[in-house]
């Protein structure tokens, strides 16, 4: 067993030096001997050449196809993680120590990120996949139209991904079907015969956000008010309440659409509940833009699924949460002495004035954490935030944890709430993230 990892230390050793003098041919038989031991290991996913998928739109399969610089990247760093700890096991010195914990810290956060980009797929890569549905769409209408991919550094998780596939499949139909119109319908408009699709993602925020955006014939609001009278949705009388956005979000009601034709390919109605219901189990939501005669654009506002986000981690009634670190104004140590409890509020004293507090363990349902009145206890702890006022509040902890960058596992849509994520402490357990608008909103 010692032989073998040596073995296998003196390969690493032998990749990084090859990598080092970029002599390339020598470079991947050795990566080629390092991979050996490990393919014939239970569990072991091997990375081929070439991607093979079921489906034109399926990106999430057995084998995932990774760029060979960050398998470079990760070997780098698990090499450099090994001396790490390595040093850390061999150093005495608290003032070393801490420096090695620092560097482990930061190594910590370069590997989670390079995980995070490993297992996503890039915006455009999967939107260029749907230049055969496009077409394919179109030829069977009878239509000409031409789908364009913006450029974009956008990384979308696989697990997302395969999810998005669908939901872009309907509204690429829709568009095709009842945006375009035929080369001689658009040739009589003063349109180019082509109809035209565009595609672009950007970041936003903690947020994807994808365009589908087309040229065709947009959607006729008076059209929609019809419908809607027609199906007894609303009343004639009452159309003027609505703005034309409100006019245009009933489109998302299941089963209602203008289309008077049925068809393979459904109108535009048709389908927009699925879309917004998928977005919205993935915790996101949809707008839509369209002008009558211009084109419409749908824009699916996606949440990210991994994120490094810098976080304080805290302790409340025995269990771990943690909260943005730029969400809290400040932290305080503070003496029992300070806080006034009135019964159904507390008063935190900070010089000359006072501030509202709550007991975060109160608003968990765990009950209010008698300890804070517990003389034995010298100070407590609480985050100074601003309430939906701007004024200062503070939320009353147990115990202040560590502060740092955590890789944060979002939940589902339909799981969010007030806690919107979750981090893993390994062997200690979950740390729940705190949505910290939906907790100033319960306030």
């Amino acid at each position: 067993k010692k032989a073998g990892k040596n073995e296998l230390c003196e390969l690493v050793d032998e990749v990084m030096d090859l990598r080092k003098k970029k002599e390339h041919p020598k470079l991947k038989n050795a990566i080629q001997k390092l991979k050996r031991p490990f393919e014939k290991t239970e569990g072991f996913i091997a990375v081929p050449e070439k991607l093979e998928t079921k489906s034109e739109t399926s990106v999430h399969e057995k084998y995932v196809r990774v760029e060979r610089d960050k398998l470079d990247t990760v070997l780098n760093e698990v090499s450099e993680l090994s001396n790490l700890v390595l040093s850390l096991e061999q150093s005495e010195e608290p003032e070393t120590q801490r420096k090695l914990v620092k560097n482990l810290k930061k190594l910590s956060s370069e590997m989670s990120r390079m995980v995070i980009s490993i297992r996503a797929v890039k915006a455009d890569e999967l939107f260029n996949r749907f230049r055969l549905t496009v077409r394919n769409f179109a030829q069977k209408q009878g239509k000409r139209v031409l789908l364009h991919v913006e450029k974009t550094n956008v990384e979308i998780d696989r697990d997302i991904a395969d999810n998005l596939a669908p939901l872009l499949t309907h509204l690429l139909r829709n568009a095709i079907d009842h945006g375009i119109k035929t080369p001689q319908e658009r040739k009589k408009r003063g349109k180019p015969e082509e109809g035209h699709i565009f595609l672009r993602a950007e970041y936003r925020g903690g947020f994807i956000f994808i365009d589908v955006e087309d040229d065709g014939e947009g959607i006729s609001v008076e059209t929609v008010k019809e419908k809607l009278v027609e199906k007894k949705l609303v009343a004639p009388e009452n159309l003027k309440k609505f703005s034309t956005q409100e006019i245009l979000n009933y489109l998302f009601l299941p089963g209602f659409s203008t289309a008077d034709r049925i068809s393979e390919i459904s109108g535009r109605g048709v389908g927009l509940d699925a879309v917004k219901r998928g977005v919205e189990d993935m915790g996101g939501r949809v707008l839509l833009n369209s002008k009558s005669g211009e084109g419409t654009t749908i824009t699916l506002a996606i949440p990210l699924t991994l994120s490094l986000v810098n976080c304080i981690l805290f302790e409340v009634s025995n269990q771990k949460y943690a909260i943005k670190s730029d969400e809290i104004l400040r932290t305080l140590s503070f003496a029992p002495s300070e806080l006034v409890d009135y019964g159904d509020y507390s008063l935190l004293k900070l010089g000359d004035k006072s501030i509202p507090s709550i007991y975060l363990s109160e608003l968990f349902g765990t009950g209010k954490d008698d300890s804070v009145q517990k003389s034995e206890r010298s100070s407590f702890w609480a985050f100074v935030i601003s309430d939906r006022n701007g004024d200062e509040m503070a939320l009353i902890i147990d115990e202040i944890i560590s502060e740092g960058e955590f890789l944060i596992k979002h939940l589902p849509g339909l799981l969010k709430g007030l806690f919107s994520g979750a981090i893993s402490l390994g062997r200690n357990g979950l740390a729940l993230f705190i949505d910290l608008n939906t907790l100033i909103n319960m306030l």
